[in-house]
């Protein structure tokens, strides 16, 4: 038995008023943390603003984030002044992507509970996703002094950080979030993603290893590692990872909605298009590239890749048409899709999706330039689609 269930024991059970609600609710909290089966039966109207607190939890504990959303609206109804519960409501709105809706119940949650860290720090993602970068910091500063062992704060300050190109500032921030809440898969996948960064590689991929250890359902180191293994030239070890990942993608349903889980899936197959491509697999590449746009058509990204699988089946001597109207309309899309900042990941962050923060502010162009044994030669603009998602390429 716990500290929490052998001081609950301790309470009286005959206590009138909130006592044995409140005392049901931390009950059903701890049998969610331990994968238990219900506490007590789940509440009904009659229950209290607590009750329906950990009945929020326990149906995202089961990936049913409309019922959690659900609940926790409810907690609202019958305590609008209960300000956990509106930080409780923000995160869950912001595990949709609504940002808006999630600025809303904070402001809430921050009248009511103006100490209360997690909330300052959901504050701080809420400002990095609309690029607001010096007020997040400003704010993730405020989490840690109201709370100092709160690894999202550190997590949030470490990658507004990098976003402002003090690297070595930021992997510290991040280098203490892990070391704060050492059981986290997903900031040890952050970590090893800055040191990746860095160009740390033996650094990144051990990190990444942890993660995997501590979580074998996240598909977030996976991805990483294939991609830094990519950049390394191993393709056969990058796809594997980058197909583990895809794997795992839904697993992800505990934090994130189904619409966004479909964008990740988009995100991954892109990915994996690519780097079948760098292994002469283009037909192979180009079926991944097609699961990526119909997993989410509106993602830019996914429609480069495929526009990119296309250019590879184009007859460099233009005899063979086949691929030109496509291969030209799928990079129109892409260029009508993309955002101004042009990452891979999805314009909308969310909770644990966050890595866009790693794309630093700067000015790029590339250009891509082939020439071939037979005397063809090949130029095109090079787009670093991926470069929020993918480490930049050395040169």
């Amino acid at each position: 038995m716990t500290d929490a269930e052998q001081l609950l024991a301790l309470a009286d059970n005959t206590a009138e008023g909130h006592v044995p609600a409140v005392r049901s609710a931390l009950l059903e909290l701890i049998a969610v943390v331990k994968a238990r089966p219900r506490a007590s039966p789940a509440p009904d109207n009659g229950e209290s603003p607590s009750r329906w607190l950990a009945e929020s939890y326990r149906l995202q504990s089961e990936s049913d984030l409309d019922g959690a959303l659900n609940a926790a609206r409810r907690s609202v109804e019958l305590s609008p002044e209960f300000g956990f519960v509106w930080a409780r409501m923000a995160e869950l709105e912001f595990g949709f992507g609504r940002i808006g809706a999630t600025q809303a119940a904070l402001e809430h949650a921050l009248h009511l509970s103006p100490r209360n860290a997690q909330a300052i720090a959901l504050q701080g993602f809420v400002l990095a996703a609309n690029n607001r970068i010096d007020a997040a910091l400003a704010t993730f500063n405020e989490a840690i002094a109201a709370d100092g062992s709160l690894g999202n704060a550190w997590l949030g300050r470490g990658l507004c950080r990098i976003r402002r190109g003090q690297n070595e500032q930021g992997r510290y921030d991040l280098l203490v979030a892990a070391s704060l809440e050492p059981q986290r898969s997903l900031l040890r996948s952050y970590l090893g993603k800055a040191f990746a960064h860095n160009e740390e590689d033996a650094l990144a991929l051990k990190e990444f290893d942890l993660a995997r250890s501590l979580d074998s359902h996240d598909p977030t180191p996976w991805l990483y590692s294939a991609l830094l293994l990519q950049q390394e030239n191993r393709i056969n070890e990058a796809i594997d990872h980058l197909e583990k990942s895809i794997e795992r993608n839904d697993n992800r349903s505990l934090f994130r909605s189904l619409l966004l889980l479909d964008q990740d899936r988009a995100v991954r197959s892109a990915n994996l298009a690519r780097i079948y491509a760098d292994a002469g697999m283009n037909e192979v590449g180009f079926n991944e590239a097609a699961k990526a746009v119909s997993a989410d058509y509106a993602n830019f990204s996914s429609h480069l890749f495929l526009a990119e699988s296309f250019n590879a089946l184009r007859d460099p001597r233009q005899i063979n048409l086949r691929y030109e109207t496509a291969w030209l309309n799928e990079y129109l899309v892409a260029n009508l899709l993309a955002p101004a900042g042009a990452g891979a990941l999805s314009p909308q962050v969310s909770q644990h999706e966050y890595a866009r923060l790693f794309e630093q502010d700067r000015i790029r162009f590339g250009s891509l330039t082939e020439y071939g044994s037979r005397g063809d030669w090949s130029q095109s603009p090079c787009r670093t689609a991926g470069s929020a998602t993918a480490p930049t390429p050395r040169r």
